[in-house]
């Protein structure tokens, strides 16, 4: 009875995605006008958000800012499972995803480190940074811009 179901809800599934495929199929697509973004949600620790955005504000926006290097915009959440989001735009679209560790990433680490006084510094920061964090997860996606 149950397969039954299924294999008809899968063989409908089928129909219907073939049906729109096909009405698409012209040839490869790429997305036009579209923006990418990585996104990383975080929930911290009970009592630890506070230190968490005073690190990010005494410590890393002013790496990023000698460094010439895009921060993330922060969004702060009111309710849900998350505390915040940081949101950065991927410049070069998914290609930037490519990269383990990027160019902008090597500048602002090394703007870090120059500010900070020292890669032994810039470790206890990244360390009490991340002793702020009870758990994370990160998505990317896009959006479309309208077409000018």
């Amino acid at each position: 009875m149950y397969l039954k179901a299924i294999t008809t809800t899968l063989a409908a599934t089928f129909l219907i995605s073939g049906s729109t495929f096909a009405q698409d199929n012209e040839g490869p697509m790429k997305y036009e006008n579209a923006e990418y973004f990585y996104m990383s949600y975080v929930d911290f620790k009970p009592g630890k958000s506070e230190r968490a955005f005073t690190i990010i504000r005494e410590h890393f926006e002013p790496a990023g800012k000698a460094a010439g290097t895009p921060g993330p915009k922060a969004l702060h959440f009111k309710t849900g499972e998350w505390d915040a989001a940081f949101v950065w735009k991927l410049e070069n679209g998914p290609a930037d995803l490519e990269w383990y560790r990027s160019p902008n990433d090597v500048k602002w680490m090394e703007a870090l480190t120059k500010q900070e006084g020292g890669e032994e510094a810039v470790g206890k920061l990244m360390k009490e940074w991340s002793s702020t964090i009870a758990r994370s997860s990160t998505t990317f996606g896009h959006w479309h811009t309208p077409a000018e």
